[in-house]
């Protein structure tokens, strides 16, 4: 099997975000199942280790940056589905779909579906895009906060429907987003790839837990600067602070926005990690109020593959309601944070409850379950025959 991939989520070594995870654990599933090549147009230079079948071809699209930017600036920014296009995108494109047999055309987000039309795209070849979210119900999300975002999320259901419903499939991280599209488009051609991180977790051991009573409980956060991980991060500082008997392990380029943080006596800011396993073996639990969004928070799953439980909020939970009162906490106010604490402090045997954690997350994460559905969807879809 042959798959073209369209990519222009940065792969440079330091890009640590949810969505970069979310697709290297695609690509590495993808290389499973056949050749990949891999057009990625970021204007930085890919950097991370990706599968021997997997081919990178780096094109990178400066002048579409500019333009966005420039546009943004002057408060002309076109709509969602049209500010990434660029004749340099097509062009690329259409050369290497023009150059060879495909199986199956993968395209990295519904803003870039102009691709669709860079060239004709053959009746045998799977035309496939990775949605990430639904981005009207994360606009939706983010207006009903008041947040003000950079992000371009200028539409609305209707119109992210229609131009779904020319793929054959998307893929959707979570059930309730599937739903909704399958619902209104009568190919169902939804289908649900709760991703796997993609993060080293391989011979992470459970520490021991501590033999003192009075030891406090160690909460963590890791995060960037996206306006969500701030304001998560600020809501585990400020309205659910507690002074007595817990400890704050903030980690993350979060670190560089919260100045005032450093001042409280049990906060430790730990600034970038390089060793995810050293942080999650130093955390009791891990903390990710986040209140505004859309689809599946890889930051959840990462915990419970390290064996963390986790206390997040309804928003955070979407996608994860079966590992909920089983290591997953909701806490949408202060009550219920509190509760949640308390219960944790008072759970039997820890590491014994983080190691069964970790072995049902591992379980449930497995490539071979993640990615059940979409094995399904390219196995009954006839193979692109070669010219004859």
């Amino acid at each position: 099997m042959r798959i073209l991939v369209y990519n222009d989520i940065s792969l440079a070594a330091d890009y640590r975000a949810g969505n970069v995870n979310a697709l290297l654990s695609l690509l590495s599933w993808l290389s499973t199942q056949g050749q990949v090549t891999v057009l990625h147009t970021h204007f930085k230079r890919p950097e991370r280790e990706l599968p021997p079948n997997v081919d990178v071809i780096w094109r990178p699209d400066y002048l579409n940056l500019v333009v966005r930017h420039l546009r943004s600036k002057f408060g002309r920014r076109l709509p969602f589905l049209r500010y990434k296009d660029s004749r340099f995108k097509r062009r690329h494109f259409s050369r290497l779909l023009r150059g060879g047999t495909w199986d199956a055309v993968v395209v990295e987000y519904l803003d870039n579906a102009f691709l669709l039309d860079a060239a004709p795209i053959p009746p045998g070849t799977r035309r496939i895009v990775d949605l990430h979210d639904l981005m009207s119900a994360r606009g939706d999300s983010f207006r009903s906060q008041g947040i003000v975002t950079n992000e371009n999320l200028d539409i609305d259901l209707a119109t992210e429907l229609e131009a779904i419903a020319r793929f054959d499939t998307a893929i959707c991280l979570q059930a309730s987003e599937a739903a909704v599209i399958n619902e209104a488009i009568s190919r169902r051609p939804a289908v649900v790839t709760r991703r796997n991180p993609g993060v080293p977790i391989d011979g992470f051991i459970v520490p021991a837990a501590s033999s003192r009573d009075d030891a406090p409980l160690r909460i963590g956060f890791l995060g960037t600067t996206t306006e969500f991980n701030v304001d998560a991060a600020r809501q585990l500082l400020g309205p659910r602070y507690e002074s007595e008997g817990v400890e704050y392990r903030i980690a993350g380029s979060v670190c560089g926005v919260l100045p005032d943080a450093a001042a409280l006596p049990n906060v430790r800011l730990l600034g970038r990690v390089n060793d995810l396993g050293t942080f999650y073996a130093g955390v009791d639990v891990a903390a990710n109020l986040i209140r505004f969004g859309s689809g599946l928070k890889t930051k959840n799953v990462e915990s419970l593959l390290f064996g963390v439980p986790v206390i997040t909020t309804t928003v955070g939970a979407e996608g994860l309601e079966d590992f909920a009162g089983q290591g997953l906490y909701v806490a949408d106010d202060e009550t219920a944070w509190a509760n949640a604490l308390r219960e944790l402090r008072l759970g039997d045997n820890p590491a014994r409850n983080r190691r069964q954690l970790r072995e049902r997350a591992l379980a449930a994460f497995e490539p071979e379950v993640v990615f059940a559905a979409l094995r399904r969807e390219l196995g009954g879809f006839p193979a692109a025959r070669s010219p004859s």
